[in-house]
């Protein structure tokens, strides 16, 4: 007789549990009851370290609420109430792991919306860098120490970009840059890690995307403000506390879009501000009511209406393909194999550009990827000379150094993939390249039954390609960078949830033939080295 493990009542993991279904457990708790003894032990200490120990990833995989027995189980005998006991006190640990960790990434994403700047000497610092200064340490050694689940390639993907780049910059600029080879590491790893240690599971995940529900609704009504009279809102309430983000339209040089100032809210430019709400159109769209539906575009609305008022063609662009991919799977779901048709479609269409136009089709993306015709012109113009300058230094990149065009050329280079590559070489663009699209594939491949774990997987997805495209036509640095590579940590749980329940035996609890249908549930101007046109790393 299978015995099941009950949850605090009103707890979160409880109410999960409820609305899935209290039969369907990714697996035997027995595999992970040690681990979750353990948790108490590890956890004391600091906040932030006890929110990284408590917990085992192998308790995390998913929503767990029942386990297999032994006949003895039913049997009365003297070490039947200490099992009990156990069980319940390890539950109540892995329920206060949860909590602190929800804290902890609510905490993380306040940061990045804390629009300050603190100068410390040459070292510039923002309430996110802070966050991860103090807590690098703890989070590496939770996953050194397992914390994190199973490793996959697209971490190691990402460690090794993160190393490249110190070591482009130390080959490049030897010890004088050794302060940015620091905060460059501590930013981009860290964030990271703190995906990969804050969401384990889906009540986590569940509370990163209430946040960004709360803060796409917030930013929205100051976004309309902000496009149609200038008033920064966000902005005056940070500069009366200290130092804030200076304003794009102060400069001369930048005009209206269609009549409105481009919103940049508690950004540093309009464009961070665009490229942050766009990813969470497919976020916010495959989030799921209490009731098992879909919000839709009753929540990626907000999402659509912050990126539009951040006027900048590259969200744009992603937003468009975004909504395309949603509308394809929305009419084409019934058709077996609906994904792999579309793939074929895109392909098709890039070789039919490919033979019939005169340019090539990077260069025809490009050109209708702008508010205007001009600008598209000078950014194939930019893309062709860094091209040439990736080709002088293939290996370690220019580092921070100028690069080579012609005097009429501005510096600027609004390409993250190629600008990666001008910094740090090829290699570090493949690092990169490798660990989203590793990302995008590993989701893509898991065989979900979940209908709540599924939509979260495809509104991961679906964010990640829209993202990977926008980053054609803009850069991104400070809490925008930390953000999408915490991001890319955040959604390592699905793969392990994803993995567990194919691995799980039949017959098995948490087995498909065993388990019962699931409800659904619950100053940024800079002219110089090969940068976009802002001073990206400071």
């Amino acid at each position: 007789m299978a015995a099941y493990t009950r949850f605090p009542k009103g707890s979160s993991r409880s109410r999960f549990a409820r609305s899935h279904g209290a039969a369907d457990s990714a697996g035997p708790v027995a595999d992970s009851d040690a681990g979750r003894q353990a948790a108490p032990a590890e956890g004391r200490g600091s906040g932030f370290a006890r929110g990284a120990a408590a917990g085992q990833p192998g308790d995390r995989a998913g929503p767990q609420t029942g386990r297999q027995t032994g006949p003895d189980d039913d049997r009365p005998g003297e070490t039947a109430a200490p099992e009990r006991g156990a069980r319940a006190a390890a539950t109540q640990a892995d329920q206060a792991g949860i909590a602190m960790r929800k804290r902890l990434l609510t905490l993380f994403m306040l940061t990045l919306f804390t629009p300050l700047m603190i100068n410390l000497g040459s070292l510039f610092l923002n309430p996110h860098r802070i966050y991860l200064v103090l807590a690098f340490i703890p989070l590496v050694l939770a996953w050194l120490g397992g914390k994190a689940g199973r490793l996959y390639p697209t971490d190691f993907l990402f460690l090794g970009y993160v190393l490249w780049m110190a070591v482009s910059i130390f080959a490049v600029h030897g010890v004088s840059r050794i302060q940015l080879i620091g905060i460059n590491t501590i930013e981009a790893f860290g964030a990271y890690l703190a995906g990969r240690i804050l969401v384990r599971g889906p009540e986590e995940y569940n509370r990163l995307l209430k946040v960004l529900t709360i803060a796409m609704l917030i930013f929205l009504p100051a976004a309309i403000i902000e496009s149609n009279t200038g008033i920064r809102i966000f902005s005056k309430i940070a500069d009366a506390i200290g130092q804030t983000y200076g304003w794009v339209h102060a400069q001369p040089y930048y005009q209206k879009r269609m009549g409105m100032y481009r919103s940049q809210m508690v950004f540093e430019h309009p464009i961070l501000f665009g490229v942050f709400s766009v990813t969470t159109f497919g976020l916010l769209y495959f989030r799921t009511r209490p009731n098992g539906k879909l919000y839709g575009f009753r929540a990626a609305f907000l999402s659509v209406g912050n990126t539009f008022f951040a006027l900048s063609s590259g969200p744009l662009l992603s937003l468009v393909t975004q909504i395309g991919i949603v509308t394809w799977d929305k009419i084409m779901h019934g058709i077996r194999s609906h994904w792999k048709l579309l793939i074929g479609l895109v392909i098709f269409g890039y070789v039919f550009v490919d033979a019939l136009s005169n340019r090539t089709p990077f260069e025809v993306f490009i050109s209708y990827a702008t508010f205007n015709a001009g600008n598209g012109y000078m950014r194939i113009i930019i893309f062709n000379a860094g091209i040439q300058n990736v080709w002088a230094n293939p290996i370690f990149g220019l580092g921070m150094n100028d690069w080579v065009r012609p005097s009429w050329l501005p510096p600027s280079v609004d390409n993250f993939w190629l600008l990666t590559t001008m910094r740090h070489g090829i290699p570090g663009f493949l690092f990169m390249a490798g660990a989203m699209l590793g990302t995008i594939i590993g989701l893509g491949r898991l065989q979900i039954s979940d209908p709540v774990i599924a939509a979260m997987r495809k509104g991961a997805v679906v964010s990640f390609i829209g993202l990977a495209l926008s980053l054609v036509t803009v850069h991104i640095w400070g809490p925008t960078y930390a953000y999408v590579c915490f991001l890319l940590g955040a959604v390592g749980w699905i793969r392990n949830y994803g993995e567990k329940k194919s691995d799980t035996p039949r017959g098995q609890a948490g087995s498909p033939r065993q388990t019962p249908e699931r409800a659904a549930g619950p100053s940024r101007i800079s002219a110089g080295p090969a940068t976009s046109r802002f001073q990206a790393d400071r």
